[in-house]
């Protein structure tokens, strides 16, 4: 078993529910058959559009997988944070279930395709980093950095929390963000706007553990464990990489959309966005909303 890391806790869960699901256990052997499984079973719940099992599917790929982030990182000689790495690797699978190569080429089995994939989309993106004469912002923009020039506010801040026990607090949070984004639609800025919505309305954050120092009543000093939520920038791509069928519908209810077919061009477009467009687009739209909030 490989070593614990935080960033896998989701994909922990779910790959072990895909056994008490599906039968399915991620590990078993041999690999190519039990990769086949995988990646036929998360073909068919997408074409399905089976929300429940595309998750255990695609957890359980990332779990037979779980060493690639690592020999990603470590090729990238620092140039990579290891989220960046899984996130390719999730590029990668997403990729092989468009093209099925292993569907059509007997020639080929589905771990040779997938590993294929993973290489291919790792060079894209080495491709993409090397033409970037920004390098430097190359990494994802955090929700926590402060979008006024006080510093009081942060894009986070207009994100619903759903574990807000204040109920208050948490309807302030969800206007702020619904008059955020109607702004943004009202700038005809669409494909920013949708962006936005599913992070302020999709579960795109998780919760991390946070150490700090404390003292003690008699002075000494100790360790003090605690948990807050964080954007998860890896989770806000996977959903806009699926957005559902009905997602169109939810968003004029939400939102008062006057150019109908620009919103229909900018939900295609944001379909037809691999996971590399859809990361950049994700930093750009960052960068625009602290533009409007800034202006406001």
């Amino acid at each position: 078993m490989a070593t614990y890391n935080p960033y896998w806790s989701e994909h922990d869960k779910y790959a072990k529910l895909l056994f008490d699901v599906k039968g399915v256990k991620y590990d078993a052997h041999p690999a190519k058959d039990t990769i086949r499984t995988m990646l036929d079973g998360y073909c068919a719940a997408k074409d399905a559009g089976d929300e429940e099992a595309k998750c255990l599917y695609v957890s359980g790929l990332m779990e037979r997988f779980r060493d690639k982030p690592k020999k990603i990182v470590e090729k990238g000689s620092g140039m990579i944070s290891y989220e960046e790495a899984m996130a390719w690797l999730y590029e990668a699978i997403e990729y092989a279930c468009k093209y099925r190569k292993w569907q059509r080429d007997p020639n080929v089995n589905a771990q040779q395709c997938l590993n294929m994939c993973i290489e291919t989309i790792r060079k894209q993106h080495y491709y993409e980093m090397n033409l970037d004469k920004h390098k430097a912002n190359y990494l994802t923009q955090s929700l926590d950095a402060s979008i006024d020039e006080e510093g009081k506010t942060s894009l986070m801040d207009t994100v619903e929390d759903e574990g807000e026990s204040d109920y208050i607090a948490e309807a302030n949070a969800a206007m702020s963000a619904q008059s955020m984004i109607q702004t943004v639609v009202d700038k005809n800025r669409l494909v920013e706007a949708i962006i936005l919505d599913v992070i302020a309305h999709g579960d795109s954050t998780r919760v991390k553990s946070v150490k700090r120092k404390a003292l003690s009543e008699d002075g000494s000093e100790t360790e003090a464990k605690s948990t807050e939520r964080e954007f998860w920038e890896f989770k806000a791509i996977q959903l806009l990489n699926d957005l559902p069928t009905e997602y169109a519908d939810e968003f004029v209810k939400r939102y008062a959309v006057k150019n109908c077919d620009a919103f229909s061009a900018a939900i295609s477009a944001i379909r037809s966005m691999n996971g590399s467009k859809l990361r950049k687009q994700l930093e750009k739209t960052l960068s625009f909303a602290k533009a409007v909030l800034s202006a406001q």
